[in-house]
């Protein structure tokens, strides 16, 4: 017997099979040209958005530098004047030879003279580093915040980066009376060869700083004065300047420049 209409089941199966399999083709998936859409789209707000989050955590780091610093320089004048002594906070690049973990790291510390003329770290002060990728820098020679020439980075180095050993190893120095002061006693900055100096202590020791450089450039022989401040700024893009006029040119249009504040201590600025 013949059946007619839409009345024929085996037809009517096979017809709703491949109906549901065109529709379920037509629901899943992207084709080749709509995910390349997808990842260019993608790719183009990642190029606008990441260098502001660069910035972003830059400016987090610069930032949090900054608080260490005024903290450090805070606690060392008050321990100038309530101990009658000279202290400071010395910052610095790690040595190429300390533990993997903090080469190529800037730390600063609290240092107080000692009974000898020479410095070390004040109790209960341990070294802090600074925030990758914060560096500090020295500025010295007559700045102040009514400037409105480019401040010397460097005594004597008019470029600012003739030796970035010498621009990043600096010690700000109160006198008894909490003045900023170049000499100690009369004489140059000099550390002792305790931790975090000695190059002689086991691998897992504190060893952080080359002593050597330490008292080559935070001796006023070098310096040629007393600090007037301290540039903070992005060390990686510092380094990626070709020239030194380049780099000089990034610190004083990019670097976060703080005076010291010859009466209390604080750091003043942007």
């Amino acid at each position: 017997m013949t059946h007619r209409g839409g009345n024929n089941p085996g037809r009517s199966k096979g017809a709703g099979e491949i109906s549901t399999r065109c529709l379920r083709s037509g629901r899943t998936g992207f084709s080749l040209i709509e995910l390349l859409v997808v990842m260019v789209v993608i790719c183009l707000i990642a190029g606008i958005t990441l260098p502001s989050i660069i910035r972003l955590f830059t400016t987090g780091a610069i930032e949090q530098s900054r608080n260490i610093l005024s903290g450090q320089l805070s606690a060392a004048r008050a321990i100038a004047i309530q101990q009658n002594t000279y202290a400071g906070v010395h910052v610095q690049r790690s040595a190429d030879n300390a533990l993997p973990g903090r080469r190529g790291r800037f730390f600063s510390a609290v240092v107080t003279l000692d009974g000898t003329n020479q410095f070390i770290l004040a109790d209960g002060y341990a070294p802090r580093s600074l925030p990758v990728p914060a560096a500090a820098g020295a500025i010295v020679r007559g700045l102040t915040i009514t400037d409105d020439t480019p401040p010397t980075y460097i005594a004597g180095d008019d470029s600012g980066v003739a030796n970035i050993r010498d621009f990043t190893t600096f010690t700000v120095v109160f006198a008894p009376d909490g003045t900023p002061v170049s000499m100690a006693n009369g004489g140059n900055i000099d550390f002792a060869q305790i931790s975090p100096f000695d190059p002689t202590e086991p691998a897992t020791s504190t060893y952080l700083w080359d002593r050597f450089w330490a008292n080559q450039y935070s001796s006023s022989d070098s310096r040629q004065g007393v600090m007037d401040g301290i540039v903070l700024f992005d060390f990686n893009e510092y380094q990626a300047k070709p020239a030194p006029e380049d780099k000089a040119q990034y610190l004083t249009g990019y670097g976060n420049i703080l005076i010291i504040n010859r009466y209390t201590g604080q750091l003043l600025g942007q």
